[in-house]
């Protein structure tokens, strides 16, 4: 060993099987690596968990979004509904006890950004948010100095709220706001109006934000009783998606036959920019796995057969396929007995794959019937029909978990017994409304 340590550190790298060792070490001595690639591309991710924190809100009713666009204008733009946006800025810093200041670089980069869409849009944008991994900077009930005051973004954004326009300001705010105008390069009275509308917005810790995917998801409504296990898995897929949208995930054939935008950029590549929360809650409810639980509302009476038949038997013949009928009826009863006698011995695991077998069915019944919408009638029921046999038959073979690896006759009548209790049509609606059927 070298009398200043050296090969002891080269020693201990070796040991780990570091490929030409640790980049950047000056004279072989521990020295801070130059290169933040991996820091700069862990922020950048940042933004991915704040699109599954904003529509995972959506969907357990913490705020009004229905969609959000990732990379759209700014790092993510809320739809609010009526016309109303809120844009958002994710910002990180590696310094967790850091709080944001008026004068810190990102938070001048972020009301730079908000100046323009203001300057441009700012009729429809309602708020702009900052959502970051530390809090902005809030004087103590001991600070004496009006420029530490002022310094706060919170005390900026309150003396902005309570006055009318960027001259009513009093000092030192005035002269703050005056700062960052000169900053950012726009006028006054806009970073006024950006600070009237400005909030901040606290999301997970940099360092492990991937981690509290399962927290964040155990939230949602359809996910309370979720296994954590399931939870990780279902933030995940949500999480994967806020990432596909920021890099345009459109599908070739989507970018070759859409026209361009007058920018230049195909059309589908800007839709590919959004997810909606309703989007977000199908691939929560999509997720396989028998103890991923589906929304229990609308759920099927069992029992009540004999008055399923009926429905059933004129929906298929008004469909076309008619002929089709006792095989599709035949394995409604066989699915009946079979989810009856889980019930009877479990009654929780049983509502369990009833739920899940229900929602299941009824997504890919109501996707054939859209899918062949536009289809002539006399060839819609059919079509619906094969779909529907293909399907199960890859759901049965391909996907055994989603369904409880059932068989696939018991999955064709789930499809049964929904059509019988008027949850989907076989192309053709009955002439009047039978409801849903309580068995008569």
């Amino acid at each position: 060993m070298s009398k200043d340590g050296s090969t002891s550190f080269s020693i201990l790298v070796k040991s780990h099987s570091v490929p030409l060792g640790l980049p950047g070490q000056i004279h072989g001595r521990p020295t801070v690596q130059a290169d933040k690639g991996d820091d700069t591309q862990l922020q950048y991710s940042y933004q991915y968990i704040a699109g599954v924190v904003l529509l995972c809100g959506a969907i357990a009713g913490k705020n009004d979004y229905n969609a959000i666009w990732m990379e759209h204008h700014d790092d993510l733009l809320a739809d609010c509904g009526g016309g109303q946006y809120d844009a958002i800025q994710s910002k990180t810093t590696l310094n967790a006890g850091a709080r944001w200041k008026c004068t810190h670089e990102g938070f001048i980069d972020a009301v730079r950004k908000q100046c323009k869409l203001e300057h441009e849009y700012g009729d429809q944008i309602r708020h702009y948010v900052l959502f970051s991994n530390i809090k902005p900077y809030v004087p103590t009930a001991n600070t004496k100095k009006p420029e530490t005051f002022a310094s706060s973004p919170t005390h900026l954004i309150d003396e902005c709220k309570k006055k009318s326009s960027f001259t009513r300001l009093n000092e030192p705010y005035k002269t703050v706001l005056k700062t960052l105008s000169d900053a950012v390069g726009y006028a006054p009275d806009v970073v006024f109006r950006v600070m009237q509308k400005l909030l901040f917005q606290k999301g997970p810790q940099l360092e492990a934000f991937r981690d509290q995917l399962a927290t964040i998801v155990s939230e949602v409504p359809e996910c309370e009783n979720l296994p954590i296990s399931r939870l990780r898995e279902a933030g995940k897929q949500v999480y994967q998606r806020m990432h596909y949208a920021s890099i345009k995930d459109a599908s070739t054939l989507s970018l070759l036959a859409c026209p361009l935008a007058p920018d230049g950029r195909e059309l589908a590549s800007i839709e590919a920019k959004k997810i909606t929360a309703d989007e977000v809650r199908q691939i929560l409810m999509r997720h396989p796995g028998e103890n991923f639980l589906y929304d229990a509302q609308g759920q099927l009476k069992l029992g009540k057969l004999s008055g399923q038949k009926a429905v059933l038997r004129q929906k298929m013949e008004l469909g076309g396929v008619g002929g089709q009928f006792s095989s599709i009826w035949l394995q409604a009863i066989s699915a009946e007995k079979h989810l009856m006698e889980e019930m009877h011995l479990d009654p929780k695991r049983g509502l369990q794959k009833l739920n899940q077998l229900e929602a299941v069915m009824i997504v890919e019944c109501q996707n054939a019937e859209a899918e062949f919408s536009d289809d002539p009638e006399e060839t819609r029921g059919p079509r619906i029909f094969r779909r529907i046999l293909a399907r199960t038959e890859q759901l049965s073979s391909g996907d055994g978990e989603q369904v409880f690896n059932v068989r696939v006759e018991t999955l064709r009548g789930m499809a049964g017994l929904l059509s019988g209790s008027c949850y989907f049509a076989w192309g053709k609606s009955l002439p009047f409304d039978f409801g849903v059927v309580d068995g008569v």
